[in-house]
């Protein structure tokens, strides 16, 4: 462990306040480590809001803005309560956020130097948060800067964040947090040695889905040896408003999926928005944040089970594309278009999360007859003149459709506060095809964290570098399976692959496994001649298409199909076929019944299912485990405290029939 890291632990351990890390009291198990932390407004003075953190019990910091006085962040920190200082620090982006709002410009050091002063050195900064996401927008120099290929866009986005950075050095031995909206950002934060701690924006209809930025979030955590967390957001584009005082079975899925699924801390916005200013009672976001806190202090949830491993080159720039996007880019606001090789990603995680793509949807309501106010002044879908640094900048999405059901979004609004919708019928969420079983890394991944997968999937243009190719040898000789494509691998690898590629493409009509039917479907290929190798499919004519070779206890599995792609789908039928058939050899939890989103976790204690159902109806349906403990053999789903009869079979599998109503998460536990 490196000595600045111990440091950071140092301080973030000895500040104990009101039951933090309360979710360990009863489970001393370092997997349960959580985070909770509120913001905090001088404005929230004369509510009932810091008497409700401590009653919780939960809450383990503060985030105080620039504009808190010192008196007050002394008195605060001697209550006990941890404090992050939420202060943007790349010096344009700075200036850009504070004139947008109309507020005077702080000057950042003074700032820092103040917070230093009022907490004796204890504070941590968070200096980065969501730049590039609606929350803040980047500034318009960024935005002027126009990069031509994949690598000059991240060389760019690597650029701002290391001046983020250097506009700390007079404070640099504070802890630093940051927090971005894209997947695509995750690795590129992680990378930087100065950020602890990373987490993710999600909730907000701006930025890309749940599952997708954990996918991410977490494999770039574990790739660098860096916390991550999630930021819950109550902003929805889609009635330009937040939603704290509507049904909350939206946040409640984000609140349990995301704790299971491993996240380490949460950033929940919108706390001066808890009580009502006039009648200082809470509003309805505030009993959902209390279930979960209450949850969370007395259960164990254990460590998540991801076999699954995708690595991408780290230029990739990727982000679950929007559905009613009409081009394919990557790098956001960059705006390059996609290379060969990532019409396979868009294919790969739309199959893994069936409806992701969906999860960015400021239209659910259709066509709106006015602009005023558009979905976000600076998202995917708008960005209006003054984030805009040229009037060739001025972006705007074509709706989906071109009619509505409201004249504008805060008509929409008006109606849903009104007859108290529940926001889950028009916020889509992902489903899951093998559960929520992935992690990304980038090629820049270390061999000991490569070979914690049983799959490894190489997708987007990776490059075999010679220290890749032994790192991927060291996790077959373990017994890892590794999938790569024809692209990735090219004639120069037939030692590494067993078969000789010939470099022509040329066009299939069919294909079969070579213990199933012949299939029918257009592709393109890469014929080949076998070596070492042998072919799990063929083509029509015969021709290896997917090729397996042996290596130590693992193998090495090579489809000649550039890239994955398919001709009328973005990832062809016989590579979805052969991650199916992968995968469901590690594949810890299966599911029959309709669509559902679902992911495990297991403890020397018990083993956990979370189950989300994120459809309009009931979920009916069987969940089949394959790694419950002998010994667990009570089932109880706990947040109903229902007792469950489950059934082991002959071949080991536990199965247990379970019925969720729409939008609500259930866990279905295993003990002794």
């Amino acid at each position: 462990m490196k000595p600045e890291t111990i440091i950071i632990m140092i301080i973030l351990f000895a500040l104990v306040p009101f039951g933090a890390f309360s979710s360990q009291q009863s489970y001393k198990n370092s997997e349960d480590t959580c985070r909770i932390v509120f913001g905090w407004r001088e404005s929230e003075s004369n509510t009932p809001l810091l008497e409700w953190m401590k009653k919780g019990g939960y809450t383990w910091g503060l985030e105080l803005s620039h504009d808190v006085p010192e008196n007050r962040i002394r008195e605060l920190h001697k209550q006990g309560w941890n404090i992050v200082l939420f202060q943007l620090s790349h010096p344009e982006t700075v200036i850009r956020y504070y004139n947008q709002k109309k507020r005077a410009i702080p000057n950042v050091n003074e700032t820092v130097e103040k917070y230093i002063r009022a907490t004796d050195g204890k504070v941590i900064w968070q200096n980065i948060l969501e730049d590039e996401s609606c929350g803040v927008g980047l500034s318009q120099e960024f935005l002027k800067e126009k990069p031509a290929t994949h690598r000059e866009a991240y060389k760019m986005t690597e650029s701002y964040l290391r001046k983020s950075i250097a506009a700390t050095e007079k404070q640099g031995n504070l802890p630093h947090w940051a927090v971005a909206g894209f997947a695509n950002t995750a690795h590129v934060l992680a990378k930087q040695p100065e950020i602890d701690l990373l987490t993710v924006e999600r909730a907000n209809d701006d930025v890309d889905d749940l599952q997708t930025g954990i996918s991410f979030f977490r494999g770039a955590g574990k790739q660098y040896s860096k916390q991550w967390g999630v930021d819950l957001s109550l902003w929805w584009g889609g009635i330009y408003g937040c939603v704290q005082n509507l049904p909350t079975l939206y946040h409640k899925r984000h609140l349990f999926v995301s704790w299971y699924s491993g996240a380490e801390h949460f950033r929940i916005e919108g706390s001066e928005l808890f009580f009502d200013k006039t009648t200082k009672k809470p509003n309805r976001i505030t009993e959902c944040l209390d279930e979960f806190g209450a949850f969370i202090k007395s259960h164990e949830r254990g460590k998540v089970e991801v076999p699954v491993a995708i690595v991408l080159p780290e230029d990739h720039g990727w982000i679950t594309p929007p559905y009613w996007r009409t081009t394919s880019n990557v790098w956001n606001y960059a705006h390059i278009p996609n290379r060969q090789g990532q019409k396979a990603l868009d294919g790969f995680f739309s199959a893994s999360f069936p409806g992701s793509n969906f999860y960015m949807d400021p239209f659910s309501f259709g066509k709106f007859k006015t602009e005023n106010p558009p979905a976000s002044p600076f998202a995917l879908s708008f960005i209006s003149p003054e984030f805009a640094p040229d009037s060739s900048d001025v972006f705007s999405a074509e709706y989906p459709v071109s009619f509505g059901l409201y004249d504008n979004r805060q008509v929409a609004r008006k109606e849903m506060e009104l007859k108290q919708f529940e926001t889950s019928e028009f916020r889509p969420m992902g489903n899951s095809r093998w559960g929520d079983i992935i992690d990304v890394l980038t090629t820049d991944v270390r061999a000991d964290v490569l070979s914690q997968y049983s799959i490894i999937i190489l997708l987007d243009q990776v490059e075999l570098s010679n220290e890749l190719v032994a790192n991927l040898k060291n996790a077959m000789e373990g017994g890892s399976t590794v999938i790569c494509s024809a692209g990735v691998i090219t004639p120069e690898h037939a030692d590494f692959t067993g078969a000789e590629i010939i470099p022509q493409l040329a066009v299939g009509q069919a294909w079969k496994f070579a213990d199933g039917k012949m299939i029918n479907e257009p592709y393109r290929y890469l014929p080949a001649r076998l070596t070492s190798g042998r072919a799990l499919a063929s083509t029509a004519n015969g021709s290896p298409l997917i090729i397996e070779k042996i290596v130590g206890k693992g193998k090495l599995i090579s489809c000649m199909i550039p890239w994955f792609e398919g001709a009328p789908q973005s990832i062809g039928n016989a590579a979805l076929s052969l991650f199916d058939k992968i995968i469901s050899d590690v594949q810890p939890v299966r599911i029959e019944g309709l669509p559902l989103e679902y992911l495990s976790t297991k403890s020397s204690n018990n083993y956990n299912i979370v189950l989300s159902n994120n459809s309009n109806q009931d979920w009916k349906g069987k969940i089949i485990a394959r790694n419950v403990d002998q010994t667990f053999n009570f089932c109880k789903e706990l947040l109903n405290n229902q007792v469950l009869r489950s059934t082991r079979k002959v071949n080991g599998n536990v199965e247990v029939s379970v019925t969720i109503p729409a939008y609500e998460v259930r866990v279905v536990s295993w003990s002794k």
